[in-house]
């Protein structure tokens, strides 16, 4: 795909003011050139979260990720440094870690028995010895770039020189200083196969002009009209919603009482417990 994904009057109607900008063209949701361009220049370029700390969280212990396809070795080295490799051996392409987690003392293929110590570099491969042009140094697993948040660990499929994480997210670093999710532990997981355009996805969870419709329950507890929205400083957006008077949490029963005397989570304000907060951290994750 060559050229602007948007003509000039589109991408001038898009950013009017708030109350007069149009939404994207139809073809944005369902052309497959657009998607192509959309994992070109964002999923493979921007910060994009793959997991969590505490999913490799003792030295030698890994685990194996997708993005964008990409078969990926997360890995926490023995010194304590997360590090992110192509899970292919620099050989033939054959992966060299085939489990799905677990610790490793190193990575070795199986077809040819290349050896990798954790930290990517190539220390053993037979019979290379009299090979022109070849040396161990150039040879280590392909590596990728990996940097953490708050406990999130997060990844970028750029070649070369990235900006910091930290210059993704922007302003919302200084924002939630005040949590420490780092010591949050996954309690549960639940898996969706949404068939619908990544950002449709998005745009959804980012509104709530169809919650009295949808989820009645839902707009009792956090009315849809009652809140606000962040002017983001970064590759994020967010706001909140309020709870009604006497509703404590979102649960079923209706919300009252519904924390039994727990305390709040690390950091959590008066102003905080009366809110409920929704995130999108460009392009893939949400924080609820």
């Amino acid at each position: 795909m060559t050229g602007a994904i948007l003509t000039e009057a589109e991408l001038a109607s898009v950013r009017r003011d708030y109350r007069a900008a149009s939404l994207l063209p139809a073809r944005t949701y369902h052309d497959p050139a657009i998607l192509a361009w959309e994992r070109e220049h964002i999923i493979q370029r921007d910060w994009v979260l793959v997991g969590r700390e505490e999913d490799i969280a003792e030295p030698t212990s890994f685990k194996l990720v997708e993005l964008d396809g990409e078969n990926i070795i997360l890995v926490r080295g023995r010194d304590n440094v997360i590090r992110a490799f192509y899970n292919v051996c620099r050989h033939r392409g054959t992966a060299v870690e085939e489990r799905e987690c677990g610790k490793a003392v190193r990575f070795q293929c199986v077809y040819h028995a290349w050896i990798y110590d954790l930290d990517g570099r190539l220390i053993r491969a037979k019979h290379t010895e009299d090979l022109e042009d070849f040396s161990f140094e150039t040879f280590g697993l392909a590596p990728i770039h990996a940097a953490t948040w708050q406990g999130f660990i997060f990844l970028n499929l750029s070649e070369g020189e990235v900006e910091p994480l930290e210059a993704q997210l922007g302003d919302l670093v200084e924002q939630f200083a005040r949590f420490d999710f780092t010591t949050l532990r996954v309690a549960r997981r639940i898996d969706y196969d949404v068939a619908a355009n990544w950002k449709f996805i998005a745009e959804n969870y980012s509104e709530c002009y169809h919650c009295p419709g949808v989820h009645p329950q839902l707009n009792k507890l956090t009315p849809y009209d009652l809140g606000g929205d962040f002017a983001p400083g970064g590759a994020w957006q967010g706001g909140w919603m309020e709870l009604v008077d006497g509703a404590e949490t979102m649960a079923l029963d209706g919300g009252h009482g519904s924390r039994h005397g727990r305390p709040p989570m690390c950091g959590i304000s008066a102003e905080d417990e009366q809110r409920v907060y929704y995130y999108v951290l460009w392009p893939l994750t949400f924080l609820s």
